[in-house]
């Protein structure tokens, strides 16, 4: 088992990370609190940082 680290911008690209959880080998805690947004407020965030090139 690997140890548990947090995240760091600097050092892992966000397709890595995105990549990460998907092969599930990067997961949020249990205790993580629940779905909050509605769905507008989802479009907002995603039109937001789609302006971003992503490394």
């Amino acid at each position: 088992m690997s140890a548990i680290t947090t995240f760091d911008s600097t050092v892992e690209s966000l397709t890595d990370l995105l990549n990460s959880i998907e092969e599930l080998r990067t997961q949020l805690p249990d205790f993580q609190r629940g779905w909050v947004w509605d769905d507008e407020r989802v479009k907002q965030l995603l039109v937001s940082i789609s302006f971003y090139p992503i490394r």
